[in-house]
């Protein structure tokens, strides 16, 4: 009887001991993968070749966790993986090309950062045709300084590139739901916002109507406004915009935060802040190291294991 209740107890405490160390490991697994290292799938090729769709990436977390991120500055030229902004919940993969208060351009296909000039990025290939500025910021980004902390902007004195892009830096500072922009279309010094814009590519309607997915889109306004010029050719066009925060009016923002220049490796088809401006620094999770393992559809579509990518180091 004896030695039954010794069993008995000897197996309570073996099952007790086997749950405390599953306990332990599984919490020590949680705290690597998401204190030091992680494991993500990549899908899209805007970092195509070094990055392409179907890649699982090795990715390190600790120089970007709370606290210790204020220590270390993004590396330029590094792939980094990030929040994309205003897109809850969804993240992307991109080149660190510039910091806060670095001097940026790109000019005929080739990118250039004045306080990194020693840094080479992917661009346009050789045969591709140049897209004009008018068209398309792919292969002309006109001079922008990174906004940084304490920055100051007369938002009523900037061209319209560089107004769209203070308000995508105040839209990430504030709460998106305390922010709104109106668009007033001034024909002849004219308000004209019953003016009805047809035949536009991009959207028909009245400039007070353009839909939420368009409205703080510079390069939307931009093309519209060329747009207006060439089918009112005898009238003076403008567009005005008026920023509001909790309803209030903003003739001027001060930046809060720290921002990045992300960069596309696959320079083409790649969105990035070439169009959508800069990046705050805390959205950046994690630095892809490496390709574990990659899984993809051959010209046939036909999947199968890519072997040459792995164990591929990301520089």
């Amino acid at each position: 009887m004896q030695e039954q209740f010794r069993k008995a107890f000897d197996t309570r405490t073996f099952f007790l001991k086997s749950a405390a160390q599953i306990i332990i490991i599984v919490a020590a697994g949680l705290v690597v993968k998401f204190g030091f290292i992680d494991f993500l799938r990549i899908n899209g090729n805007q970092m195509s070749p070094a990055i392409i769709d179907g890649d699982h990436v090795l990715v390190f977390r600790t120089p970007y966790l709370p606290l210790i991120e204020k220590m270390f500055r993004p590396g330029i030229n590094k792939p980094v993986i990030f929040s994309l902004p205003f897109q809850k919940g969804k993240t992307g993969v991109l080149r660190v090309a510039g910091h806060s208060g670095d001097t940026v351009t790109v000019d005929t296909g080739v990118f250039v950062n004045n306080q990194h000039p020693a840094v080479s990025f992917p661009r346009k290939k050789e045969q591709d045709e140049l897209i004009p500025e008018n068209f398309s910021p792919r292969d002309y980004f006109p001079p922008l300084r990174i906004p940084a902390p304490r920055d100051t902007f007369f938002l009523n004195k900037l061209s319209m590139r560089d107004f769209f892009i203070i308000l995508s830096v105040a839209r990430q500072e504030n709460d998106l739901s305390r922010i709104d922009l109106k668009s007033s279309l001034m024909i002849d010094d004219s308000l004209s916002n019953d003016y009805f814009i047809d035949n536009f590519s991009l959207y028909n309607g009245t400039v007070d109507s353009v839909p939420w997915d368009l409205k703080f889109d510079w390069f939307f306004w931009a093309r519209l406004e060329e747009y207006l010029r060439s089918t009112l050719e005898n009238k003076k066009i403008s567009l005005r915009f008026t920023f509001l925060i909790e309803g209030k009016a903003v003739d001027f923002y001060k930046v809060k935060n720290n921002y990045v220049f992300l960069l596309a490796e696959n320079w083409n088809a790649g969105l990035d802040s070439r169009y959508f401006g800069p990046v705050r620094e805390d959205c950046i999770s994690s630095r892809v190291f490496m390709v574990l393992w990659s899984w993809g559809k051959d010209k046939n579509s036909k999947a199968h294991f890519r072997f040459r990518r792995f164990g591929r180091i990301i520089s």
